[in-house]
């Protein structure tokens, strides 16, 4: 009763999906795209992509979550295991560095002003930098909670836990307000990368630890449990996911899109969706992580202008996942024969 790896991938599909979506409509639509509704002189997508910005957080819970799993079930080879995926990992970046970057923006659009120098190009590709890409911000973080992985997972297996969520929303409330108000500076350009680095490893680590406690108390089993016999468990919880959004309109702070986050799998994971939906999401969720890495690339860096040309935006949200779609499996067909290559 607890979430299974297909459940886990839907939910990685969802949060590529919002993702996707808070970075097309998180801002001013003047010039951008013609909003059909509007709700206190916002349009309706203002709400949604307001709440799509628990997105990294769904990501971090079911990171933790699925990671815990395998270190729960076979610590000995956690460590090997965890090695060789972040290591495909990096091989799927260099593949969307080397098609993204020097292909399609080199060679067929002429942008080698954009790759820059020697420097430049070495800080991307180890994830120091991402000035070719702002989603990829998110990378080092992620990297640096798969590295630590281990030790986070002793923390919440013998650390009251409690007392661990309470240190955890501590450093991540610190993390909040170095990340977006920046009250730590420093003249040095490096000690300044440390401790932006700190603060969005900290407001990734409590999701990504909330994920892996969930697991270790069951949460999803007890829940499963004392609602089996309740009726109308769909409509109330699909409710309950509304008010999420409405709850998050009023407080639009990304502070809160932790909580909006835990909420969402909680009230997610209880209903049953019809067929094609669970098809549909576990689709995008295999693609979630091509998706995250190139998304940018069409919608801000070299085709803005043709993504937000439908004007509305069902079509825009559309037509910018065809083109990530089609991008991604453009990856894949060099990304899978070199796993194979590599016999990985």
């Amino acid at each position: 009763m607890e979430l299974t790896k297909q459940q886990t991938t839907e939910l990685k599909g969802i949060a590529i999906l919002m993702m996707l979506f808070l970075h097309l409509f998180n801002k001013s639509y003047m010039d951008l795209f013609q909003p059909l509704v509007f709700v206190r002189s916002q349009p309706v997508s203002h709400y949604l992509s307001l709440f799509c910005d628990c997105c990294i957080a769904i990501y971090c819970f079911c990171s933790g979550y699925g990671l815990y799993i395998g270190y729960s079930e076979d610590k000995s080879s956690f460590n090997h295991k965890n090695r060789i995926r972040i290591f495909k990992l990096y091989i799927n970046y260099w593949v969307i560095i080397v098609v993204f970057v020097f292909i399609l923006g080199g060679l067929v659009l002429q942008k080698w002003d954009y790759i820059g120098g020697f420097w430049r190009i070495v800080l991307n590709a180890t994830a120091l930098n991402n000035s070719y890409n702002g989603a990829w911000w998110f990378l080092i973080t992620y990297l640096l909670l798969s590295f630590l992985s281990p030790y986070i997972f002793r923390l919440v297996e013998y650390t009251n836990k409690y007392l661990l969520t309470g240190g955890l929303l501590i450093f991540y409330t610190f993390a909040y307000f170095q990340r977006f108000h920046g009250y730590i500076y420093f003249d040095n350009v490096i000690l300044n990368w440390f401790i932006n680095q700190i603060a969005m490893f900290g407001i990734c680590l409590l999701p990504f630890c909330v994920g892996a406690l969930f697991y270790n108390e069951r949460i999803f089993s007890r829940l499963s449990i004392y609602l089996s016999n309740k009726s109308y468990v769909n409509p109330i919880f699909i409710l309950g996911i509304i008010l999420l959004i409405v709850i998050h309109g009023f407080i639009p702070s990304f502070y809160i899109a932790v909580f909006t986050c835990a909420g969402f799998i909680i009230l997610w994971s209880q209903i049953k969706n019809p067929r094609w939906l669970d098809v549909l999401f576990l689709f995008f969720g295999k693609h979630s992580t091509n998706f995250w890495l190139i998304h940018m690339f069409f919608m801000t860096y070299y085709f803005k202008n043709f993504i937000y040309s439908p004007r509305y935006v069902p079509l825009i949200f559309g037509l910018l996942v065809v083109c990530c779609l089609l991008g991604s499996y453009i990856v894949n067909l060099i990304y899978k024969p070199m796993l194979k290559l590599l016999k990985i």
